[in-house]
């Protein structure tokens, strides 16, 4: 995934790469402070507005990434610091 985390209180597009993307319609975060939205979705790359609220404390919370053949786990790291290529 590029970038590989974002600071709290901003918006960041990110980059999955990966097999059978395109069949992923919905990303969940367990902290309902992110909430990601699916733009764009081919078989080896899947594109993402991913919003992370200024209460969201920094670390690394996972997230489902939900397709009609299951769901699959990941995490992403979150910070009070700047991510350079995110803003």
């Amino acid at each position: 995934m590029f970038p590989p985390g974002a600071q709290k209180g901003t918006t960041v597009e990110i980059t999955f790469r990966g097999r059978r993307l395109e069949d992923v319609s919905v990303i969940q975060f367990l902290h309902p402070g992110i909430q990601a939205e699916v733009c764009h979705a081919e078989a080896y790359e899947l594109v993402a507005i991913v919003s992370i609220g200024k209460e969201v404390p920094p670390g690394i919370p996972d997230y489902r990434m939900i397709g009609k053949d299951g769901a699959t786990a990941g995490a992403f790291p979150i910070s009070d610091l700047p991510n350079e290529g995110t803003q």
